[in-house]
């Protein structure tokens, strides 16, 4: 008996229609190319993760606009997302690059919405790169990171289309984004 027997294990033959007939999974139909001027990519992640520098090069790379209302003014006049139709006002132009406040994320009706808006990338970042990119070096301010990050971070796999890491390279990080649309950067 060779010691790479399959005895032992089930062996139980199950009755099908077609015994000869091949099945293959896949993507049926090619993904419809993106387009600049008609799609919206959008940014998902907490602060520090470097959404809003992810967002200007993907734009300037594209010709989009970006729209990041979380960074829009130093007052803090711009409109909050906290509901459908704050988030509808906000991606009402196309062809923009769209920087979802974090804190949005927090709500179920924004978070289904979303998806439908255009494609929705999560830059993942661990919890010291963002505090080090946010300069907050105090155990308590990391520790208030970390309970957001635990917070929001599944939210953001549940929203998301598509994972981008954000320990990469910027230049790496942004022809990533170009490749999973079907752009040829």
């Amino acid at each position: 008996m060779s010691k790479f027997s399959t005895e032992g294990f089930v062996q139980e033959k199950i009755e099908v229609e077609d015994p000869n007939a091949v099945r293959v999974f896949g993507k049926s139909a090619p993904v419809a190319p993106f387009s600049p001027q008609e799609g919206r990519i959008i940014f998902i992640g907490m602060p520090g993760s470097g959404r809003l520098e992810l967002a200007e090069r993907v734009a300037g790379r594209l010709n989009m606009k970006v729209v990041a209302p979380e960074a829009a003014t130093p007052s803090g006049s711009a409109q909050p997302i906290d509901s459908v139709e704050a988030l509808d006002a906000a991606c009402a132009e196309k062809g923009i690059v769209f920087v979802l406040p974090h804190i949005a994320l927090r709500s179920e009706a924004i978070r289904a919405a979303l998806r439908e808006k255009g494609k929705v990338f999560y830059l993942m970042a661990e919890v010291l790169r963002m505090a080090y990119r946010l300069n907050k070096t105090t155990e308590p301010e990391r520790e208030a990171i970390s309970a957001e990050f635990v917070e929001l971070e599944p939210l953001c796999m549940m929203t998301l289309h598509y994972i981008l890491q954000a320990w990469k390279e910027p230049e790496e990080i942004e022809d990533n984004v170009l490749e999973m649309l079907g752009i040829q950067g």
